[in-house]
């Protein structure tokens, strides 16, 4: 192990800690157990593997590491796209939120997860022969896999930070649950977007210099990589998956809550969820009031 490989091991211990308290957090507490923090903690078991998988592999230079970047980057991309889908759906179309994700749920965390590590093995096929026309093919579809739903990512969240814009400011779009309670509604919403849209920028940036040596190799143009540039790329990777936990933390304050009461010890407001519990308690409160909408997007 080189002398900058023991604060990334430092890195991946605080990423693997910090993350599955994430998913520990989600799990333990009622009110977080929403169809939006399940695609939260989809991101969360993305990051796990960046620290419990990827960085015990690159320490002892595992001959298929390779394989583990490209599951934790496309499970990462296809969490963030989850993520945007999400709030895309509550914010444009709030009163069909609830039926619209509940019908695609599992549906999408299951066969994102199968699809990303299905495609991330695929090289297999030509025994991963860098030099072979099908390698180098899939390494444009590889690429374009990140960056085009990338861009498609920006360009909602714009239409959903117009929306929710035009919506604190219209009458018409507080008329649906009375002006006090839904601009409180829409203030929170607009939150939320930032906090989503500084999670995704920073998972974007803290790949790039991965994705710049990727498509740097598919010219056979290693010379145009320094060394410099390899090493800082572990560490990019490293705080880009430690900065989420955080995020969550000190943005959102009912994560800060359950995050402060579980570590309290504070039983009374911490629950087991039952057998049909999980991520459809946030959904419950629909059925005693026919027009609201706010605890079925929160």
């Amino acid at each position: 192990m080189e002398f900058y490989d023991i604060p990334l091991a430092v890195l991946a211990f605080l990423i693997l800690l910090a993350n599955s308290l994430v998913c520990v957090v989600v799990y333990r507490t009622r009110s977080l157990r929403t169809y939006t923090n399940g695609f939260v903690v989809s991101l969360a078991v993305s990051d796990i593997l960046t620290g419990g998988v990827f960085f015990p592999c690159y320490f002892a230079r595992a001959s298929f590491i390779g394989y583990v970047v490209s599951i934790v980057l496309l499970s990462g991309v296809m969490s963030v796209c989850l993520v945007t889908f999400d709030r895309y759906i509550a914010v444009l179309y709030p009163l069909r939120y609830r039926n619209i994700v509940q019908k695609l749920f599992s549906k999408l965390i299951i066969g994102g997860w199968v699809i990303t590590v299905l495609y991330s093995i695929v090289p297999l096929i030509w025994k991963t022969n860098a030099r072979s026309l099908a390698h180098k093919i899939y390494m444009v579809f590889h690429q374009l896999a990140v960056w085009i739903p990338y861009i498609c990512i920006f360009a909602v969240y714009y239409r959903i930070y117009c929306q929710v814009k035009r919506c604190i400011r219209s009458e018409d779009c507080l008329s649906l649950r009375g002006s006090k309670n839904s601009l409180c509604w829409w203030s929170r919403e607009a939150k939320y977007i930032q906090i989503f849209s500084i999670i995704t920028l920073m998972f974007l940036i803290s790949w790039l210099p991965i994705l710049y040596m990727t498509a740097v190799a598919w010219f056979e143009r290693e010379d145009l990589i320094p060394l410099s540039l390899s090493i800082i790329s572990h560490y990019t990777m490293a705080l880009g998956s430690l900065v989420n936990p955080f995020v969550y933390s000190f943005k959102k304050p009912d994560f800060r809550k359950a995050l402060y009461a579980l570590l309290s010890s504070r039983s009374n407001t911490i629950a087991r969820p039952g057998r049909y519990q999980w991520f459809r308690q946030s959904t419950r409160s629909e059925t005693k009031s026919k027009g609201s909408i706010r605890e079925t997007i929160v």
